[in-house]
């Protein structure tokens, strides 16, 4: 394959909704759907608006800013190039301009169905974990809502036509969530190390076309086994909540939280501004001291590095996380519930509470 396997996978993923998008504005010149004319002028506006989604995941695919997030990339392209051409198949079994009111949406129901292969859900929640604005997951919520509510009001169409829609309903949550578990921490909802590593891609590749400085703080619970031995397992669960939440309230929405492992906390920073890296470690380990003293108290030793991103951007964010790791082991070894690290890369710096 000449291309990267990630752009082939969202190409054919892109192909797949403006089949459903031209599908769904032929059902919406149809004289015989006359009454459901605007439910299909709205669905192929809702399509045309996933196209553009995938459109720009393709253009971030062609620089390089996309990593290969699955594990059998090739057999998801062969799935998907099986599906265009079955979607492709099954509409040549109808006359579109003459196609009633239960064959549209059984034949809507069947490119709906096959738009949930599990692909989709993993590259939404991806491009959920690296955008602020909405996503494709919420947007397609919303849209499946929609077909789920038309084939309730429809069901004297066919008998079966209720049914089916719940059955899509469940089936996009399942896949949702499936794609979910696959990238997040389920114990505190964070990006685990999969999904840090996944998402830190796009955003080092746009710190290094800017110029951007980036900070990375690693921040581990101190003593975290002696919490588990002394209180259990499950008030350390609890004290692991709550830090992660303390984490992500300490920082900017833009930044990447994740529970990198265990204990272990990574925040990436993009832009970072290095003379502001110890007042934010600093911020942070106050935070966790302060809120957990009511109840379940701990501290959190955190290393810092800053850098810049100019060559390959998994081998550099590798470095900063090295880097990190060195300076969390000098805050252990100097005490813990301390913040160490670097500034511009030259002088340690340390704060303690």
């Amino acid at each position: 394959m000449d291309e990267p396997a990630i752009t082939s996978i969202i190409e054919a993923c892109l192909a797949i909704d403006i089949k459903a998008r031209d599908l769904y504005q032929r059902f919406a010149q149809n004289e015989k759907l006359a009454e459901q004319k605007t439910f299909w002028e709205e669905m192929a506006v809702e399509e045309g608006e996933h196209t553009c989604y995938w459109g720009k995941l393709l253009l971030m695919a062609r620089q390089g800013h996309i990593p290969q997030i699955f594990t059998k990339p090739a057999d998801v392209l062969r799935d998907l190039e099986r599906i265009i051409a079955e979607i492709n198949e099954i509409c040549t079994r109808y006359d579109l301009d003459a196609i009633d009111a239960g064959q549209a949406f059984a034949l809507a129901f069947t490119t709906e169905f096959y738009s949930l292969y599990p692909a989709f859900g993993v590259l939404f929640h991806y491009l959920k974990t690296i955008a602020d604005e909405k996503t494709p997951e919420d947007e397609y919520h919303r849209h499946i809502a929609k077909l789920l509510d038309a084939f309730h009001r429809h069901r004297d169409q066919s008998m079966e036509m209720d049914i089916l829609g719940r059955a899509l309903a469940s089936l996009w949550e399942a896949n949702r969530l499936l794609a979910e578990q696959g990238a997040t921490d389920p114990l505190t909802g964070l990006l685990n190390r999969r999904g840090f590593l996944n998402a830190a891609t796009p955003l080092a590749n746009l710190a290094k076309r800017n110029r951007y400085g980036v900070g990375l703080l690693l921040a581990d619970i101190d003593r975290f086994k002696e919490i588990n031995d002394r209180r259990g397992h499950q008030d350390g669960d609890r004290t692991l909540e709550q830090i992660a939440g303390i984490i992500k309230n300490s920082v900017r929405k833009s930044d990447l939280v994740s529970r990198y492992g265990g204990e272990e906390f990574v925040v990436l920073m993009i832009p970072a501004d290095p003379d502001a890296l110890p007042q934010i470690g600093e911020k942070i380990r106050a935070a966790v001291e302060r809120e957990t003293r009511a109840q379940a108290p701990a501290t959190v030793s955190i290393g810092m590095a800053f850098g810049t991103i100019n060559g390959d951007v998994a081998s550099e964010i590798e470095s900063l996380v090295k880097r990190a790791d060195h300076f969390l082991y000098q805050a252990k070894k100097g005490g813990r519930n301390r913040v160490v690290g670097e500034k511009n890369d030259l002088s340690p710096v340390a704060r303690r509470g």
